[in-house]
């Protein structure tokens, strides 16, 4: 027997149900420990590079002019990883201004 084109051989699904985003568990403390650490280290890393490639360019007097802007951006670089494994962006610095 002939099927008739019109009609859907196979039903229609049924609708489903969003997911409702915002309601899934916190990752256990470990792994939020993990993923801060791994974060910071390869932060830091970057900034042992960069620090070591701008030692070796200030050899030279020309290379200093870009070793030792390498050599702040790698202090600042550890800086941030160190920052943001102990605070997590939470830390507050004031610079100047009287104590309160």
């Amino acid at each position: 027997m002939a099927e008739n084109p019109l009609q859907p051989s196979e039903p229609e699904p049924e609708v489903v149900e969003p997911e409702i985003v915002g309601l899934e568990p916190r990752p256990s403390l470990w792994r939020r420990l993990a993923s801060r650490f791994v974060l910071c280290a390869a932060t830091a890393a970057l900034g042992l590079a960069l620090i070591a490639a701008g030692v070796l360019l200030t050899l030279t007097i020309v290379g200093a002019m870009i070793g030792i802007p390498m050599i702040l951006l790698g202090l600042g670089a550890i800086f941030l990883a160190v920052l943001l494994f102990f605070g997590g962006g939470n830390v507050k610095f004031r610079v100047g201004g009287f104590p309160r």
